[in-house]
């Protein structure tokens, strides 16, 4: 997501700037002997252009951090529950005996902002690879889930191999 972030943000600059620059100049170096009506026509369509897609980025980015918002997670020392969707919600949990392994990722933006995605390796059949996509207090959900799973493997005398 960050990547895609980043492009999403710059387009909505890029499409700001095509809007608001009185793009009829360049047109006019660009293709000489036009008359007025016409170049006012053509600044016109690129300005519409450059609108529509800026504002078609922005809904997306905005339908994007809703689909993240709606993400609920709940931890427990047996289990993690988790429900996503906007209009169609999915339940799904995971036993915390199953983790194999903790991954924590963050870019340099998510450090500035606090936060980052943690991933679960994990020996389940439905979700191999679960993620906890940008959370707040990654570090410390990483350690909560680390010590969670030992203790589960501990209670239940889970041996991993691998």
């Amino acid at each position: 997501m960050g990547r895609t972030l980043w492009i999403g943000a710059g387009v909505i600059v890029l499409s700001g700037l095509v809007a608001f620059y009185p793009v009829g100049n360049v047109v006019d170096r660009l293709i000489p002997n036009l008359s007025e009506a016409r170049l006012l026509a053509i600044e016109a369509r690129i300005q519409q252009a450059a609108v529509l897609i800026g504002g078609t980025m922005l809904l997306w980015l905005l339908l994007r951090l809703a689909v993240l918002k709606s993400i609920s997670y709940e931890v427990t020392p047996d289990r993690i529950e988790w429900a996503r969707g906007l209009l169609a919600r999915r339940i799904d949990n995971l036993d915390m005996f199953r983790v194999v392994d903790l991954k924590l990722h963050r870019s340099v933006w998510e450090c500035l902002l606090g936060i980052g995605t943690l991933t679960l390796v994990t020996r389940d059949e439905s979700d191999p690879q679960f993620a906890f996509e940008k959370v707040r207090h990654c570090r410390y959900l990483y350690d909560v889930l680390k010590k969670a799973s030992l203790d589960a493997d501990k209670r239940r005398s889970v041996i991993h191999v691998e």
